[in-house]
């Protein structure tokens, strides 16, 4: 876990250790990263409103003995909200939740960068440790990104500012693999047009 000051916030000793990982990893910098969730914060996306769960996360959904998706806790559901807020949310615990927090990074940083430049990718691994798991979530993250994109037809772009804004809002969480968010973030930073 990455170690934090008083109020919480990455101790600088931690996030130089970071910097280095990422330029060395994925040519991004930390400073990037940071800039990058400055920007997209301050700015909009245009999507429908609609009801929304508000904590949709896989610990949210129970499948039944049909296999039948149900979510359950809704504490945070309200009207009027983007139906993004729910796809993003539920495609980061995917990915850095789901997928195994033992399995290689660098498949799944590569996953990343496709996942950055298409909208409804069609990618999965082979020969790595975890791969059946690996690609029951990708199977699903490909899903909700089609619905994302067919049913409610959120544009790709404002997708992918939603999808980094909530990453970066998760990038404290010590449940979710933090070394793939940390990649994830960078891949998408530079996708946006934020370099190193």
């Amino acid at each position: 876990y990455l170690s934090r000051d008083r109020d919480g916030t990455l101790a600088p000793s931690t996030w130089g250790n970071i910097d280095i990982w990422l330029r060395k990893t994925t040519n991004v910098s930390g400073n990037a990263i940071q800039t990058a969730a400055k920007d997209i914060q301050r700015d909009s996306i245009s999507t429908r409103q609609s009801v929304v769960h508000g904590d949709l996360h896989c610990q949210n959904i129970l499948v039944d003995e049909n296999e039948e998706p149900w979510p359950i806790d809704f504490a945070w559901c309200h009207d009027k909200s983007s139906p993004v807020l729910d796809a993003v949310m539920l495609e980061c615990s995917l990915k850095f939740f789901v997928i195994p927090h033992g399995a290689e990074l660098q498949p799944l940083l590569n996953i990343e960068k496709y996942f950055a430049s298409k909208a409804i990718p069609d990618v999965s691994v082979n020969d790595t440790p975890y791969a059946d798991e690996i690609n029951l979530a990708l199977l699903g993250v490909i899903e909700i990104r089609r619905l994302a994109q067919e049913e409610m037809q959120i544009a790709f772009e404002d997708y992918r500012k939603a999808l980094f804004v909530m990453t970066w809002a998760l990038r404290m969480h010590s449940g979710l693999s933090q070394p793939y968010l940390l990649g994830s973030l960078a891949i998408m930073a530079e996708a946006l047009g934020y370099k190193a």
